[in-house]
């Protein structure tokens, strides 16, 4: 039997087991709805969605919502080789709007499409921003909607790890009207810098045109795009236009009459798809789980339904993902989770001390053994972060020696709150070691020394190195302690 790690969100196992058949119970011993008295409030969710199976539906969420990291990944390979990027990826659905009472979850998601500004990490060299330096952006957009349906205009800079809303354009704010030149200015909180235009609308007679973009850093340009071209003006930077594979919408130039506004194009965002989300909540023990579903009107003659169910981690919903036709004859599987109102990306650098209690289960039969002990108790390694337009992408800062004597590096991401560190043995000590790998999965709390995680680890180990292609499963919780000087 072969067994490989899935590297996405696999902690979220215990969310999938949630069921909401459950009865009320004022007791504490079952799963008990929250009071349905309580105002509604709307909330910011970046809903991201990695695929645990090799299949994707042309109707389906996948291809339904950008897939940003990837075309992000693909560009800094053009640029950089060599440079190493953690191997996760999912579609991204950002800055929906999302309306949440004590109990129940509703929104109306249009097809979302972004256009990316950020500089390069800085492990590559100087960025062209640093801590203290004046921003400034500015752009002009003239907007058609009918301000229904969710159709929405987010303009968001990441300043170093901190998300700032330049626009937050939703329900009557989204109105026509005629072109408005926005200017913002902010200061520099690190040496990265990204801006994202987030679009979603609903129908082709909905759109957005933008034009004349700038960034500057202390008065020096950084980006200046007009559109004129045939495509987005390159430099020292990513700056690329993402829509979802299988869009009904489009983004991309336009010179037609009336739709420029100025020169002689203007980058044109016109509406496509419509999702309606709906659901439920609930509490247990401290413990808020979810369960809702994400549905399409017609698209291509068929119809979507994906079914969601998740529990909190921090200040995030994470779990499982199941999608599927109108016939079921396409489906799709994943995990999914959304960061809600993220104030930015947590700090996860520093020096990581890891408890951990894990066991190897499910073993080949040649080992000769069923579920044993996980030799390894603990880890300590020092970690760097560093600001991409993925996010956080973490980086141990030298290969560390385990229990075994075993050659053991990390690497890994923080999206929000939540983050994915992965090890792998790199260099196995024979006869005594063992190869493995793992992913740390859980939720970072900042404290006034650094920052506290928990959460699961997942992954496969081949104990006896004679015989490497007989493996067990690797399963356990963890607790860290990060300390910074």
């Amino acid at each position: 039997m072969k067994k490989r790690l899935c590297l996405g969100l696999a902690l979220l196992a215990m969310a999938a087991a949630m069921t909401f058949g459950c009865e009320s119970s004022s007791s504490g011993s079952g799963l008990s709805f929250a009071s349905l008295a309580g105002p509604s409030r709307n909330q910011r969710w970046d809903l991201m969605l990695t695929n645990t199976s090799a299949s994707t539906c042309p109707t389906g969420l996948f291809e339904g919502f950008p897939n940003v990291p990837a075309a992000i990944k693909a560009e800094i390979k053009k640029l950089y080789p060599a440079m190493p990027l953690p191997n996760f990826s999912f579609s991204l659905g950002p800055a929906l709007e999302v309306k949440t009472t004590s109990y129940s979850l509703e929104a109306n998601i249009p097809e979302v499409y972004v256009l990316s500004f950020s500089t390069l990490p800085s492990l590559l060299g100087p960025t062209g921003v640093k801590n203290g330096d004046k921003i400034q952006v500015q752009y002009t957009r003239r907007i058609t909607s009918d301000h229904k349906d969710g159709d929405f205009l987010a303009v968001r800079l990441t300043n170093y790890r901190s998300f700032e809303f330049i626009e937050d354009l939703f329900d009557l704010k989204m109105k026509t009207g005629a072109a408005k030149t926005i200017t913002y200015t902010a200061t520099a909180e690190g040496d990265f810098l990204g801006l994202d235009f987030i679009v979603g609308l609903s129908g082709p007679a909905d759109y957005v045109i933008l034009d004349d973009v700038s960034i500057t850093v202390n008065g020096t340009p950084l980006l200046t795009e007009n559109f004129e071209d045939l495509s987005l003006t390159p430099g020292p930077y990513l700056w690329l236009d993402v829509i979802p594979s299988q869009a009904l919408g489009s983004a991309g130039l336009t010179a037609g009459a009336g739709e420029v506004i100025a020169g002689a194009q203007s980058l044109k965002f016109q509406g496509g798809r419509l999702f309606h989300l709906y659901g439920q909540k609930a509490e247990q023990q401290g413990v808020e789980a979810a369960e809702l579903t994400l549905t399409d009107g017609s698209v291509q003659s068929t119809y979507w339904l994906g079914s969601f169910m998740g529990a909190s981690l921090g200040e995030a919903l994470a779990g499982t993902y199941d999608g599927k036709n109108f016939d079921s004859s396409c489906q799709e599987k994943g995990m999914f989770f959304a960061n809600l109102d993220s104030p930015g990306y947590a700090d996860g650098g520093g020096t990581w001390t890891l408890a951990v209690d894990a066991r190897l289960t499910h073993c080949d039969p040649g080992l000769g053994y069923g579920e044993t002990a996980f030799p390894e108790t603990s880890y300590t390694v020092n970690v760097l972060q560093f600001q991409t337009a993925l996010g956080g992408l973490l980086q141990g800062a030298t290969v560390i020696s385990d229990s075994l004597g075993d050659k053991v590096k990390f690497s890994g991401m923080v999206l929000g709150d939540i983050f994915i560190l992965e090890m792998m043995v790199s260099a196995p000590m024979a006869p005594a070691g063992m190869a493995y790998s793992g992913a740390f999965e859980g939720a970072l709390t900042e404290t006034d020394t650094g920052a506290a995680a928990a959460g699961t680890l997942m992954g496969v180990a081949s104990p006896n190195l004679l015989f490497p292609s007989d493996t067990c499963e690797l399963t356990g919780s963890f607790t860290a302690a990060i300390t910074r000087p």
